[in-house]
This record gives C-alpha cells, sequence and structure tokens, in this order.
C-alpha cells in the first residue's frame, strides 16, 4: 500500500496541492460570476471530501483527506483556493494544474502501485467534475453547469493523469 512515507517532502506538498489546482482550473475555466465562483471556490473543498468518500480504498487519498479534519486545515484549504481564483487568469491556472497533473502521474507511477496510483488519479479527476458541477454559468440560459472551457480542462486533466475517456 502506498502512502505518504514512500514520497519525498515535494513529491508530498505536490501531491497534496494537487486537488486544489485542479479544482481551481476548473473553477476559472469558465465564469459563473460572483455567487458561482463563491460556489467553486467552496466546491473545492467540499469536492475533495466527497470523492475522498467514494475512494476510501486509498490510502493516499485517505492521508490527505482523513476523516478528523479540522475546520482550520478546511478554512486553509479554502482560502488558498479563494486566493488562486482572484489572483490568477484562467489559462495560467490550466496550465499549471496540468504540469502538475503530469509530475504526480510520473511520480505515482514511479512510487505507487497501480491501483493507488489509478484511485489517487481518479480522484483527482472526480474534484475536478464535482467543482464544474458546483454552479451554473453565468449566461447560460439552458442552466448547464457544465461549460464547454471546463469541460476541455477536464479533458486535458484526465490526458495528464493517462486517465483514459471514460
Amino acid at each position: 500500500m502506498t502512502s505518504r512515507s514512500d514520497f519525498t517532502t515535494e513529491e508530498w506538498k505536490l501531491i497534496c496541492h494537487a486537488p486544489l489546482s485542479v479544482g481551481g482550473a476548473v473553477a476559472a475555466a469558465s465564469p459563473s460570476g460572483l455567487v458561482g465562483s463563491i460556489k467553486e471556490g467552496t466546491a473545492i473543498v467540499n469536492s475533495m471530501r466527497q470523492a475522498a468518500d467514494r475512494h476510501r480504498d486509498s490510502q493516499l487519498v485517505q492521508d490527505i483527506m482523513p476523516k478528523g479534519i479540522g475546520r482550520d486545515q478546511i478554512e486553509s484549504w479554502t482560502n488558498t483556493a479563494r486566493s488562486a481564483l482572484s489572483q490568477s487568469n484562467a489559462q495560467r491556472l490550466r496550465d499549471q494544474s496540468i504540469e502538475e497533473c503530469r509530475q504526480v502521474s510520473s511520480i505515482l507511477q514511479t512510487k505507487g502501485t497501480p491501483q493507488e496510483a489509478q484511485s489517487f488519479k481518479l480522484w483527482l479527476l472526480e474534484v475536478g467534475q464535482d467543482v464544474a458541477n458546483a454552479a451554473t454559468e453565468k449566461g447560460n440560459v439552458a442552466g448547464q453547469n457544465i461549460s464547454p472551457q471546463e469541460t476541455q480542462v477536464l479533458h486535458d486533466v484526465a490526458n495528464a493523469l493517462n486517465i483514459p475517456e471514460r
């Protein structure tokens, strides 16, 4: 079983930051208005927790998202996500997230078991999907939750993580 102790400090920081990065890239991909942006910012952390519940078999996910997450940690993650959304442009967040996903995929391929690596990568993608579904896109008359821009970011994340199309 792959756990935190299998990684260097720098690798672990990258692995821990990846879900925030994916969520931020998806949230920034398409304007959702003020209320939508707040929903998507909060959704990053909420989706990390919800997706972690679906990946209880992944020790890596559980190491990042332990059951007893304190309010301070949740607040810190939420503030990090909101800060990234307010200070960065969408393309830069996307590019940074894609590069981080490539690095995480490479690290997991080298140091993780195939099952653990796949479960963690699926968790990252699910975080992005949950964020994309968090708010109705601004200007979307049909009330569609996932914009074409968010769909493209999710596609790029899946490719960077070497997750086949589903």
